[in-house]
C-alpha cells in the first residue's frame, strides 16, 4: 500500500529491481505509482508485465493503485498483462504451498542470493517472485 516495486527480467535472467515508496496521500501516491511505471516502461524494453491481483476488495487504496498501474501498463501500447493472486505465488514456489510472504521471500533469496547483498526490500523480493512465476508459466506454455 505504501510502495510499488518492479523486477525486470530479460528472458530468464533477472536484470534489475526497483522500488518506489509512495505518499500517504492517495492522489499523490497514484501519480507517483503511474510515474514509476512510465519510467520503467521508458527505460526497459518490455514485452509483458505482471501484477498481483487484489482479492481483498476492502483494501480500497491497493485496489485503486493496482487499477491505475494496470491502466498505465496497457495505455501507451498493449503489453501482455499477467495477473496472479497472492495464493498462486505461494502455491508456485513450494509443495505444500508456502504460508506467508516471509517464506516466499526466503525462497526468492535462496534463488537469487545477490538480492541479499543489495538494499533489497520486501516489495522487490515480491516483484521478483511474481516475475519468476511469469517466466515459468511462459516456459510451460511454449
Amino acid at each position: 500500500r505504501r510502495s510499488v516495486a518492479a523486477a525486470v527480467f530479460v528472458g530468464r535472467h533477472l536484470e534489475d529491481t526497483h522500488v518506489r515508496h509512495l505518499s500517504s496521500a492517495g492522489a499523490r501516491a497514484q501519480v507517483s505509482a503511474i510515474g514509476f511505471i512510465n519510467w520503467i516502461m521508458s527505460n526497459f524494453e518490455l514485452e509483458s508485465a505482471a501484477l498481483e491481483c487484489i482479492i481483498n476488495v476492502k483494501d480500497i487504496r491497493r485496489v485503486v493503485l493496482t487499477n491505475a498501474i494496470r491502466d498505465a501498463c496497457i495505455a501507451p501500447r498493449p503489453l501482455s498483462l499477467w495477473q496472479f493472486p497472492k495464493g498462486k505465488l505461494f502455491e508456485s514456489f513450494a509443495y505444500p504451498a508456502l504460508r506467508s510472504r516471509k517464506e516466499l521471500r526466503q525462497v526468492v533469496l535462496s534463488m537469487w542470493p545477490v538480492l541479499g547483498d543489495k538494499r533489497a526490500v520486501d516489495q522487490a523480493l515480491d516483484a521478483v517472485a511474481l516475475g519468476a512465476l511469469v517466466q515459468t508459466e511462459r516456459l510451460f506454455l511454449h
